[in-house]
């Protein structure tokens, strides 16, 4: 059965499409441009993957986008600024934060489906 949910699903993998064709239109070469392409696809690539899913549980899909954050940030700091420390420990620090919040919010929607 078809479900809004599955539409809106559907619609992040389409805009996945978007965001390239923009980046190659509009702004190719562009370093900031690129990472929030890169960004956008795996941010929108998790959320269509989640709402795909027979069982939509919204703490796991948060958890996945917050899991998902963590190449983000990561591909952000390799991009715009390798070799500056301060950005590579903001780069830690967020990685460490944002794992915790993931594997906390994907433990909780695991527990909702069991009671």
């Amino acid at each position: 059965m078809y479900s809004y949910k599955r539409l809106a699903g559907e619609l992040c993998g389409a805009a996945i499409a978007v965001v390239w064709i923009a980046w190659a239109l509009l702004a190719p070469g562009n370093m900031v441009f690129l990472v929030v392409a890169i960004a956008l696809t795996i941010l929108f690539g998790v959320l269509a993957g989640g709402l795909l899913r027979e069982d939509v549980s919204y703490k796991r899909i948060t958890g996945e986008l917050c899991g998902a954050a963590i190449a983000v940030v990561w591909i952000a700091w390799a991009l715009l600024a390798a070799g500056d420390m301060v950005f590579l420990v903001v780069a830690l620090i967020l990685t460490i934060l944002l794992g915790v919040l993931s594997g906390g919010l994907i433990k909780l929607s695991a527990e909702t489906k069991e009671i």
